[in-house]
């Protein structure tokens, strides 16, 4: 493969004039990412956010050589240690076993090479050369020798290299070989003539436009005519050296008609045309290169021993800082390989550090903490309780000290008060006023800020309008009238007129308590009402003008009720929707019913902890969270999730401290600094699609063995010995993983889409015999589902007893087998029928009589007729399982007074009126309802009804009937009434606990004056 310039053609000097521009075009796609992707790429380190992977994160040792990415999307990383295959979130280890040709050769695998046809190249130092076959996890070790370096390869392998004919190229300690096809060809390294080297070992190979070899070695360059075998030798200049290392030429890059060169003693170029040298000045200092890496706009990413360089080709200069020293990334770091990955991420491969992961861009999240001079930077001051942007795009930093404006690309500045130096106390609120001023709410009360101004004013007038103290103001709105109100967390609300000087402090509302509530939040709504959120009891809605307050507060058994009585935010749209953010999910106001559609992370969002809301200029919702955000377009119930990188800081966001300015960006406090974070920057992802691979299987939880090098397998069948089977995936998706979540289904067991999570194993087992196909779907960190969908196919075989050919033949065997006993046993039955004829017709007329006397004793009360409790319980028991009936109601009624009765004309007469009621009860009650006796003077109703107020009629009848009923007695006329409770079964409420309430409610009817009927609420 070519290592030619993808990017701008980068000329020495006596081609500046040409100044042209070449692509590659194999690498043109490429090409146009990078550079369109370039414009939002940060030049500043600063900025990058570099995430370190070392030993703790897996990798077999500290010192990586060298790195590539395979045709799947894997990175592989060639290590002192052994070969390491990266997906994102673990690294698979390949190492050296003695007893087992099918591993590497030799664990110091240092450098590594994909070639144009997925073969990994695998150079070890002390074990020759490996190739690895990543189309069919096919290992290749070549034969190697210390001293028949002729006819084997060198023991010591330093670099790779793929030719525009598909050769392979071995650069190594003793010298250069070629594999053409099978064949191995070596080119010399100990003679002195032209046909060999002077010095042996090879650092790094090239190929020119001709075809024609050439190596950068520890003597210099050398070019070999690979028709002829013959080399020409090239050194530096004696002007150029500056030490007896210069010409040892470590890495050489091709570009077009110029060699790169990056040397132990600097950065050179050669002219293959002239064979002229040219050294690069580095502001006289001695860099020890060891990769040269290419970047748009004619820039070079040296890598060197002491980190990163950059050298502006165009230029001919090396970047440089502002106070004109030489520019330098990661100087800590011993950098040995630079490579930019498909979706643009740049690695570094270091010695003794690992691999540097870095996003240029800084990710979507950044942190900024440099808002305050050295002097002011205290904890207390990095603090941001709230934010806010003004007309000019300058930010309004609130902290727990004071107020800074900041604009982005300048120092900030304090704002000052009269009287006093800053702000004092706790930045509650920062909120923009009609005149582009900011109202300023802080734990010592209220402060203007005009626009355009460092200079707040003190407004103590409407605390002193109402006789207090200037206090905590956690939340500001201002009324379309003029009005300003201020939430005083447990004081209650202030209303103030600025205009009139006047002002009123609501503690009570139309009855409702405003007090020790927690308000926190304050806003008015496109109907003028006033919107009052608490942090313990729910949300108010006032109407300023009528006085009257509703109180919104979560209820459990109501699912159209607020999500939860602690409000963290309230905001309405651009559409006019209403907005309320809760510690458990997101509430839109629904002003028709008054009720609430929830959403929660059962619906897609990060978490159901809400800070704030915000709307961007496509009228989508951003959902502020503590570690994290979302966008919600409302019109089309979309969510898209994007975490904060635990790279960048632990401490989160903080609660109502964010705003959104003009041009979409989000900015959001924490107790650290405050983050920005830039939407558009989205957009750029979608040109990468990261491939979803299949990286581990395992069967009765033992890894499958035969995808050792790769995992293209995706045909699986399990027998009965096979209990259960595992697979893991990966989105080869660098730049978040722990953003991209996935989903999958299995066809032939469920349709549908299942486990929308980060979890990426899937655990099968006990599945019935048959055929399954598993299919998986990745959704990458801005929330898009991947196009490509990844298959599994799985077979799982039935037990032998169980395949069809041999349940064919048991079931032939059985129905002979069957047909005999049959007729064996009919002979016998018939025998034995005609002695038990007789003897069954003489019991069961017995048994039925005595039957029919039992079922009567058994679910009838013996007074009444009545079914007794028992019969009761267990026919309502049936009836609640019958998913025809849509509704129960249960009603317990009581003779009032039914003691005095006794006790006035003796049980008799008792027994006659219960029996007379029993019989009004029954006669008044429809078909398809049932009364029981429940005990004593007590019964009990069931109705099939769905709301207990239909039953009030029927019932009110009943109890009419029986109160205008005359109860003879012998000479005496008793007078009778009853009163009834009434329970409506609802879901969820078990039988004991629906009778439970209907007694309770009859008995809130006898303490209520009897002779009526109560409804159980």
């Amino acid at each position: 493969m070519t290592k030619c310039s993808i990017y701008t053609r980068l000329p020495i000097p006596t081609c500046l004039a040409m100044k042209t521009v070449f692509f590659n075009l194999k690498n043109y796609l490429t090409s146009v990412l990078l550079l369109v992707s370039w414009a939002a790429i940060s030049s500043h380190s600063d900025q990058w956010q570099a995430v370190e992977l070392s030993m703790e994160d897996g990798l077999p040792d500290s010192t990586v050589y060298s790195m590539s990415q395979d045709k799947t999307g894997y990175m592989w990383f060639g290590t002192t240690s052994g070969l390491a295959r990266y997906d994102g979130y673990s690294f698979k280890v390949f190492r050296h076993d003695g007893a087992d040709e099918s591993t590497i050769s030799n664990n110091n695998a240092g450098n590594i090479y994909l070639d144009s046809e997925n073969h990994l190249w695998i150079g070890t130092f002390g074990g020759g050369a490996n190739v690895i076959d990543l189309n069919n996890g096919e290992l290749t070790r070549l034969p190697y020798s210390s001293s028949k370096t002729d006819q084997m390869i060198s023991e010591n392998v330093q670099t790779f290299f793929e030719d525009s004919q598909h050769s392979m190229w071995i650069g190594t300690g003793s010298g250069l070989y070629q594999m053409k096809g099978d064949q191995l060809n070596y080119f010399g390294g100990k003679k002195q003539d032209n046909s060999g080297f002077s010095q042996s070992r090879v650092w790094d190979i090239e190929e020119d436009s001709l075809g024609n070899i050439w190596l950068g070695t520890s003597q210099g360059l050398s070019q070999l005519n690979v028709n002829t075998g013959i080399y020409q030798h090239f050194k530096l200049p004696a002007s150029l050296i500056s030490n007896i290392s210069s010409n040892q030429f470590r890495n050489i890059q091709m570009d077009e008609d110029v060699l790169w060169i990056g040397s132990s003693t600097g950065l050179y170029s050669f002219d293959i045309d002239t064979k002229q040298f040219t050294l690069h000045f580095s502001n006289n200092k001695t860099i020890k290169i060891n990769d040269i890496h290419f970047e748009a706009g004619g820039k070079l990413l040296i890598a060197t021993m002491e980190g990163l360089y950059e050298y502006d080709a165009t230029k001919q200069l090396f970047k440089t800082d502002e106070g004109g020293e030489l520019w330098q990334a990661y100087a800590h770091l011993d950098v040995r390989q630079i490579l930019r990955d498909r979706s643009g991420l740049l690695w570094l491969a270091t010695r003794d550090n690992g691999v540097v992961k870095i996003d240029q861009a800084g990710g979507l999240f950044k942190l900024h903490t440099n808002y305050v001079s050295e002097s002011e930077a205290t904890e207390q001051n990095k603090q941001v309780w709230t934010i806010n942007t003004d007309e000019f795009s300058n930010l309004l930093i609130g902290t727990s000290e004071t107020v800074y404006q900041h604009p982005i690309a300048a120092p900030s500045s304090k704002v000052v008060v009269d009287g006093l130096n800053e702000i004092p106390g706790i930045i509650r609120t920062i909120k923009k006023t009609k005149e582009n001023g900011f109202w300023i709410g802080t734990s010592a009360g209220l402060f203007l800020l005009p626009s355009n101004s460092l200079k707040a004013e003190i407004k103590n007038e409407p605390f002193d309008l109402v006789g207090i103290e200037p206090t905590d103001v956690f939340s500001v709105t201002e009324s379309l009238n003029g009005d300003l109100w201020l939430a005083l967390y447990n004081i209650g609300v202030l209303q103030w007129n600025p205009m009139t000087h006047t002002a009123k402090l609501m503690q009570t509302v139309d009855g409702q308590s405003l007090t020790d509530m927690n308000i926190s939040v304050i806003y008015e709504d496109n109907h003028q009402h006033i919107w009052i959120g608490s942090n313990l009891a729910g949300v108010f809605r006032l109407d300023p003008e009528s006085q009257q307050i509703e109180l919104f507060k979560h209820d459990y058994g109501d699912i159209n009720s607020i999500s939860s009585n602690r409000i963290k935010d309230i905001f309405q749209d651009s559409m006019g929707r209403l907005w309320i953010a809760t510690a458990r999910g997101l509430n839109q106001f629904l002003p028709e019913s008054l009720n609430f559609k929830q959403y929660s992370q059962s619906n897609g969002l990060l978490s159901d902890s809400i800070g704030s809301i915000h709307e961007d200029s496509n009228q989508n919702l951003w959902i502020v969270y503590k570690f994290g955000l979302s966008r919600f377009n409302p019109e089309k119930e979309e969510i898209n999730n994007y975490i904060l990188n635990e790279s960048i800081s632990n401490d989160g966001f903080g609660n109502r401290s964010s705003t959104i300015d003009a041009n979409d960006v989000i900015y959001i406090g924490s107790i650290n600094g405050y983050y920005s974070f830039y939407p558009r920057l989205i957009k750029q992802s979608k040109q990468y699609k990261p491939p979803l691979i299949l990286s581990q299987v395992w069967v009765n939880n033992q890894p499958v063995q035969n995808a050792q090098w790769v995992s293209k397998q995706n045909q699986f069948d399990l027998y009965h010995e096979d209990r259960a089977i595992s697979f893991e995936f990966a989105a080869l998706d660098f730049k978040a993983p722990e953003q991209i979540k996935y989903r999958y289904r299995i066809m032939g067991l469920n349709e549908e889409w299942l486990n929308i999570s980060s979890n990426r194993m899937i655990e099968l087992s006990h599945l019935n015999p048959g055929a399954y196909q598993i299919e998986v779907k990745a959704i990458n960190n801005d929330g898009r589902w991947s196009e490509e969908l990844m298959s599994i196919n799985l077979n799982i075989h039935p037990v032998w007893w169980n395949q069809g050919w041999v349940r064919a033949l048991f079931g032939i065997i059985f129905v002979l087998l069957a047909i005999f006993l049959h007729q064996f046993r009919t002979n016998k039955i018939k025998r034995q029928n005609q002695t038990l004829e007789n003897e069954v017709k003489s019991r069961t007329s017995e048994l039925r009589d005595l039957n029919a006397q039992l079922k009567t004793a058994a679910h009838s009360d013996y007074l009444t007729s009545l079914p007794n409790r028992m019969a009761f319980i267990k026919t309502i028991e049936l009836k609640r399982k019958d998913p025809a009936i849509d509704g129960i109601c249960l009603v317990m009624a009581d003779i009032d007074h039914f003691k005095q009765i006794n006790d006035q004309y003796g049980h008799a007469a008792g027994d006659v009126i219960l029996i007379k009621v029993s019989e009004i009860m029954r006669a008044m009650i429809r078909e398809e309802d049932m009364v029981a006796r429940w005990g004593g003077e007590e019964f009990i109703f069931y109705f099939e009804a769905k709301n207990a107020n239909q039953l009030l009629p029927m019932i009110d009848r009943i109890r009419e009937a029986v109160e205008g009923t005359e109860f003879k007695y012998g000479e005496n006329i008793i007078s009778v009434t009853l009163t009834f409770g009434i329970c409506q079964s609802e879901k969820g409420m078990s039988l004991n606990d629906c009778i439970k309430k209907a007694d309770e409610a009859m008995y809130q009817g006898k303490s209520g004056g009897r002779n009526t009927i109560r409804i159980a609420h």
